[in-house]
């Protein structure tokens, strides 16, 4: 009888399997938390309204666990700066929908879950936090990286109610910045594109979202159609790799909708900020890769790409000589000449040992 030994496991995940990732400091933000919604047959404050499997197997990989240092909120965001580049929730070719069977289906160690992504840990890095509403306006404003906002579009999928998500949304419904959910998927695809998939699709990269309420559901479809009928160059967003003019445009019309909320003059402006904060945060970056770039030059690195061609060019002639390909057909002629010759001098040596055999038995 093996002797259960899980407590120490339970002690390591530490209160509600959490690993001791704690909320922040409310005192300091001078903010309550904003107000979190639990949807049908999910508790928000225990799973996110996430995925169970998802969920559980976020809680016990060793990066959750060590995002416990992590007690701010500016920390966290650093951490997805440098270290998010998709948004999906399994990272590639390690999760399979079907469950595995087998003798080893259901020894402990073996599974068909897969491994979370980065993305999807910090996201719930975020949840225990319990961000504020301004936190959460700042993520999807952020001037220096789209999967920033991405993960603030996703959080608030996750954890606003069904009747806010509009709100939220729709200002957005325009923005041109571009980003890759996925990183198999060679085209990137707009933000405007991405929150309307957040707003009409619940399955989502082999997980999927908290169910809508048919009502809420039916609200939100009919509010997409009404805005498309208003605004119909927004269906140009759809499309990877839109932009540009439609920036302008939606400049020129202010977005948002009148009135408070998300949609409101407040809002409209702090997005205004977000998206000069935006551009000055890309020009930033765009001189420093070009003084990278001569840098570089300066010291020799970074050659011209056709001195490397001529190089592997060179290398596959040399390769192709010494395995005997790409030879001129005198060459190859005389090469099987050599071999002709040097196979009929073994066969008169073979013959003249046959006799010298011959001989010598016929004496005997």
């Amino acid at each position: 009888m093996v002797k259960d030994s899980y407590s120490s496991g339970r002690q390591m995940m530490g209160e509600g399997g959490w690993s001791d990732n704690k909320p922040q400091d409310h005192a300091d933000t001078g903010e309550q938390p904003m107000p979190l919604h639990s949807y049908a047959q999910c508790d928000v404050e225990t799973t996110m309204n996430m995925n169970k499997q998802l969920l559980a197997v976020i809680k016990s990989s060793l990066y959750f666990r060590n995002l416990k240092d992590h007690e701010t909120f500016e920390k966290v965001v650093d951490e997805i700066f440098y270290h998010v580049d998709c948004l999906t929730p399994w990272e590639k070719n390690t999760h399979k929908e079907i469950n595995r069977s087998g003798l080893c289906s259901s020894v402990r160690g073996v599974g068909s879950e897969g491994r979370p992504t980065k993305a999807f840990i910090l996201l719930l890095k975020l949840f225990t936090l319990r961000l504020t509403s301004t936190q959460v306006g700042l993520l999807i404003n952020h001037a220096d990286s789209a999967y920033i906002r991405g993960l603030g579009f996703l959080y608030i999928r996750f954890v606003i109610a069904p009747e806010l998500l509009w709100e939220w949304y729709m200002p957005y419904l325009e923005d041109t910045e571009e980003l890759k959910v996925d990183e198999l998927d060679p085209h990137p695809i707009t933000i405007a594109n991405f929150v309307r998939r957040l707003l009409e699709q619940q399955e989502y990269h082999q997980t999927h979202f908290p169910r809508l309420p048919h009502k809420a559901k039916m609200v939100l479809a009919e509010k997409v159609k009404q805005y498309d009928a208003e605004h119909p160059d927004t269906l140009s967003l759809q499309t990877p790799g839109a932009g540009g003019a439609a920036a302008d445009r939606r400049d020129d019309r202010g977005g948002g909708a009148s009135g408070g909320g998300a949609g409101g003059p407040e809002r409209r402006d702090d997005r205004d900020r977000g998206r000069d904060d935006r551009d000055r945060g890309r020009a930033d970056r765009d001189d420093r890769d070009r003084g990278r770039e001569r840098e570089r030059d300066e010291n020799g690195y970074g050659r011209p790409r056709s001195r490397d061609r001529d190089r592997e060019r060179d290398r596959g002639r040399v390769e192709r000589d010494e395995r005997g390909y790409g030879r001129r057909p005198d060459d190859r002629d005389r090469d099987r000449d050599r071999v002709r010759d040097r196979d009929r001098g073994r066969d008169r040596e073979r013959s003249r040992s046959r006799s010298r055999d011959r001989d010598r038995d016929r004496h005997r």
